[in-house]
């Protein structure tokens, strides 16, 4: 029997082990780092320098990621977020239309919320007259009484065929003209028809009665929101 005796010298066992743990390495930032990953999940927290590119879903905070990003808790950002941009300027930069299914609201400015600036007190079609109701911008086209009545019954916020008061202090103030016959909410007799009043042309203290099935243009009034 023949014993073969093989001595490495210190300086090449150090070189082989040096030329291992390079490759080894070199195998875990190739892994890493710049290549594509299926895997289902993957430890960063040694932290990565340069691309990190997933095929799947990323989950920070859980292990069943719904979207292509999926934070469970807070994300702390120091610079701009951007949505649909790569160039944000502000804090939250969103390119795009934004979809809420609540209010959306500001600290500044007293607490303003979304829904103030669109309706401040009044709808859009509709006026702040200063005296705690609003009036339609426009008049409706002529109607019986009664249709003016049911329309302005049946629009949102509340709406009505605007009162004597109403539309009395509306002319004074010069946000409407009397220089159209309108129907106005009141319901008068005069002992021998059913009429309707309304204002007489040019004049806002003057009322009149007519008969409630003949045609008149009308405005709707609402209280402040």
């Amino acid at each position: 029997m023949v014993s073969i005796n093989i001595k490495f010298s210190n300086r090449v066992l150090y070189t082989f082990i040096a030329v291992v743990v390079a490759i080894l390495f070199s195998v875990l930032v190739y892994a890493v780092a710049g290549v594509s990953h299926d895997a289902t999940e993957i430890d960063l927290s040694a932290g990565v320098s340069g691309d990190a590119i997933f095929n799947g879903n990323v989950g920070i905070g859980t292990s069943s990621p719904q979207s292509s990003l999926d934070v469970a808790g807070d994300a702390i950002f120091n610079g701009n977020v951007g949505i649909g941009t790569t160039s944000p300027t502000q804090k939250l930069d969103v390119s795009g239309q934004i979809h809420a299914t609540g209010n959306i609201c500001s600290d500044t400015s007293g607490g303003a919320c979304l829904s103030d600036i669109i309706y401040p007190d009044c709808p859009l079609s509709s006026v702040d007259t200063g005296y705690g109701f609003c009036l339609d911008k426009s008049d409706f086209s002529a109607d019986t009484w009664y249709n003016a009545e049911a329309i302005c019954a049946s629009r949102a916020n509340g709406e009505r065929l605007c009162t004597l008061t109403e539309w009395h202090l509306a002319c004074e103030a010069g946000i409407i003209s009397p220089a159209l016959t309108t129907w106005i909410h009141q319901f008068n007799s005069n002992g021998q028809a059913t009429t309707a009043g309304y204002f007489a042309t040019g004049d806002c203290n003057t009322v009149g009665q007519n008969d409630p099935t003949s045609s008149l243009n009308f405005k709707c009034c609402s209280d402040i929101r």
